[in-house]
């Protein structure tokens, strides 16, 4: 048993770090229209949902929009956070086959309307309140409202709660976090989108996961290694390695070499 890097957990996950959702930075731009009451749950594993306060569920499905290509924008701005993306950017990564500039640009604002008109529900809701897709100047920002919850944050934060305790000797304690996680895991992040469009390689190959996805492989590992939780702990620590491009200034395991020190201990 190895640990396994087709989890598509780097770029949300390891993008913009998606606890920028808590903690607004400098970077972001005011708002004019703000209402409190206002919550979003976004839930990124599996497909991708948002629901609102009301209990009400974000429809994709726009008449005259593109599905696909409004959910891969939604979730390209979400892990890009305050930095946003450009208009030549998202022309890019949502229509590189595309043989005029002009045309590109043309389908992403459709699709940035489309978006917004999703975002927004029903006619009426947006009235007083602020909108959740900026442009400013060139670049487009994701503002989702304050405390909004998500799920790869608290995944991530019971990972690294699991890991202080394995650190610590709270082997019990570890693996509630785990179990916990584990019941965040409904399937691959943002499933309903094709992976070409979310990696940094279209092969979605690479041989890098981060840290919190090996951590949580860890117990199932160990188990079937034969090993103890805390030998395997010890392995993952030994092959993270820093931020690296593509990562956006997250630490990251290489599951290659971390697979093959596996072996050697077995």
């Amino acid at each position: 048993m190895e640990f396994e890097f087709g989890m598509k957990f780097k770029i949300a996950a390891e993008g913009a770090d998606p606890m920028w959702l808590l903690r607004r930075s400098a970077e972001e731009p005011s708002e004019a229209y703000f209402d409190s009451r206002e919550r979003w749950k976004i839930r990124c594993f599996g497909r991708l949902r948002i629901y609102r306060t009301d209990g009400s569920q974000v429809n994709w499905e726009i008449s005259g929009g593109a599905t696909r290509k409004t959910k891969t924008l939604f979730a390209y701005l979400l892990q890009k956070g305050g930095q946003g993306g450009t208009t030549d950017e998202l022309c890019d990564l949502l229509w590189p086959e595309a043989d005029k500039v002009e045309t590109a640009r043309n389908r992403l604002y459709h699709t940035v309307k489309c978006l917004r008109e999703a975002l927004e529900g029903k006619p009426g809701r947006g009235a007083g309140m602020r909108e959740h897709l900026l442009r400013d100047g060139s670049r487009y920002i994701l503002v989702p409202p304050e405390r909004s919850w998500l799920d790869i944050s608290t995944f991530e934060q019971l990972c690294r709660q699991s890991h202080s305790h394995i650190k610590s000797g709270a082997s019990d304690e570890a693996l509630i976090c785990l179990q916990a996680a584990d019941r965040l895991y409904t399937g691959d992040l943002f499933a309903d989108i094709p992976a070409d469009l979310l990696t940094a390689s279209a092969s979605g190959l690479d041989p890098d996961i981060s840290v919190a996805a090996a951590e949580f492989q860890a117990p199932r590992i160990a188990q079937v290694r034969g090993l103890s939780i805390h030998q395997v702990q010890s392995l993952i620590d030994d092959h993270t390695v820093g931020p690296a491009l593509g990562f956006l200034g997250q630490e990251h395991v290489n599951v290659l070499e971390l697979n093959l020190a596996l072996e050697q201990a077995s």
